[in-house]
């Protein structure tokens, strides 16, 4: 929902098969390059995957943590 009402553009990718905290299947074949978004005061610029979320509009991956995390 998130994406529509934020008009972003997104572009086909390779789908990909991820579960949800409550067991449920959700498949991404949506992505959004170069997405640019805050948190505290600090920007960042990263392609973002579009998944059918109820209850989050961003959800960082182990990729990003792994790039950002200091530990």
């Amino acid at each position: 929902n998130l994406v529509s009402q934020l008009k972003l553009t997104t572009v086909q990718c390779e789908a990909t098969a991820f579960r949800a905290a409550d067991g449920s299947p959700m498949i991404c074949n949506k992505r959004i390059p170069n997405l640019k978004w805050f948190i505290q005061g600090q920007t960042f610029i990263s392609d973002a995957k579009v998944l059918p979320l109820r209850c989050s509009d961003l959800i960082l991956g182990e990729d990003w943590l792994e790039e950002h995390s200091p530990i």
